[in-house]
């Protein structure tokens, strides 16, 4: 009797960020086997593929406590090999493909990868695009060019060296990651002369009427002797003698022995069909993650992960607590053709968890909507940003 033909399921995902590794470990730990004690896959096996710049994850959440302490690099803290966590999972082949989609066509189901070697074709069933956000600056986040960690590793070497040998430091960009740069330079060195320069009336503009939080900010930023400047922005930055002078929005410039820019994270998703992106160029998804185009059509197989998507909050927060059961439940309900009458739904503009890191000693931000006291950000952030589970998360241990 001839054996029946076995069919290969093919999982690709775009991005191996925070959301991208997340996606890849559901889909071994809870997609697969759900689906098995939902529909006979016995002639049926899985292969995930993971389509990304580098075989490493950086802990994008942990960088600025990186410029101030040696050992979140020296010790290899914050970046860690992702590829061979993958070898656990016997129910299923795993592959990394290094490179970066360039094009999509969903109705062949082939995404176009950029890699070292020229540009190659990968088909897919199943796609989850996890391609989060990039910066301008080579030290915040891995950009869109194919390469290892390395190259990040020594941009944020460079720029530590650079802050032990100035005396005049300036921070453009008063967000989380500017707040927190500033504070941990002013904390670990407290003879440098430290200035933040916010575009608004505030630090924190995003938080709006968050006036509780913002005012904490503020308050400890000053007691670091943090001097923050509002209503500025830096238009240019041209070196000078040795140092940079900073042309400002008031036409003023100024000269600063270091200028570290912390704004300006860009969608990776521009290279998707714009009938699915918003004018931000984040992806459009229905409550399932399903992505969906200008007027509401589900992609077939297409969902979105992370802080790609529009709407989403762009924290771990979100993406952990309330975007990973409803992609979950939405993949199985497909991988199992129904079987799941009522999935998990997404819903957006949920009351938001940030924390910001003012130093060593605490900080401030929101808990689901509510101001997080200093002392609670010491006890969760503060003290070594977490750093202690970026491998359980990168092993998946932690889902």
């Amino acid at each position: 009797m001839a054996q029946s033909e076995t069919f290969v399921h093919n999982i690709v995902i775009l991005g191996s960020s925070y959301a991208g590794l997340t996606a890849a470990h559901l889909v071994f730990k809870k997609v697969i086997p759900s689906v098995a004690n939902l529909v006979n896959t016995a002639n049926k096996t899985y292969k995930v593929t993971i389509i990304s710049p580098s075989d490493n994850f950086f802990g994008v959440s942990q960088w600025p406590r990186a410029l101030t302490d040696n050992s979140f690099l020296d010790e290899n803290k914050i970046i860690e090999p992702f590829t061979d966590k993958f070898d656990q999972y016997k129910n299923g082949a795993f592959e990394h493909v290094k490179g970066i989609a360039t094009g999509t066509d969903f109705e062949s189901k082939v995404v176009q990868v950029k890699g070292l070697n020229g540009t190659v074709s990968v088909e897919y069933d199943t796609l989850i695009i996890s391609v989060g956000t990039s910066s301008h600056v080579p030290y915040i986040k891995m950009n869109d060019s194919i390469q290892q960690s390395d190259a990040l590793k020594d941009a944020i070497i460079d720029l530590r060296g650079k802050i032990k040998k100035a005396k005049t430091i300036t921070v453009g960009g008063a967000g989380v990651t500017g707040i927190e740069v500033a504070a941990d330079i002013a904390d670990f060195f407290p003879e440098k002369n430290v200035s933040l320069y916010s575009s608004a009336s505030t630090v924190f503009p995003l938080f709006g009427d968050k006036v509780k939080v913002i005012n904490a900010a503020e308050s400890q930023l000053k007691n670091l002797k943090v001097n923050v400047v509002h209503n500025t922005k830096v238009i240019s930055v041209e070196d000078k003698d040795g140092q940079q002078e900073l042309t400002l929005s008031s036409g003023e410039k100024h000269l600063v022995d270091l200028y570290i820019a912390a704004t300006g994270l860009t969608s990776n998703a521009g290279f998707l069909p714009e009938h699915v992106l918003d004018n931000k160029k984040k992806i459009n998804v229905d409550d399932r993650l399903r992505v969906v185009n200008s007027i509401g059509k589900v992609i077939e197989g297409v969902y979105a992960f992370g802080d790609s998507i529009s709407g989403g909050s762009d924290t771990i927060v979100d993406i952990k607590l309330f975007q990973t059961g409803p992609l979950v439940a939405s993949l199985t309900d497909n991988l199992s053709e129904g079987f799941i009458s009522k999935p998990k739904t997404y819903k957006k503009g949920r009351k938001e968890t940030i924390l910001a890191v003012i130093g060593r000693g605490g900080g401030t931000g929101l808990i689901f909507g509510w101001k997080a006291p200093s002392f609670a950000v010491k006890m969760l952030k503060s003290k070594d940003y977490m750093v202690g589970s970026l491998k359980g998360f990168v092993s998946g241990a932690e889902l």
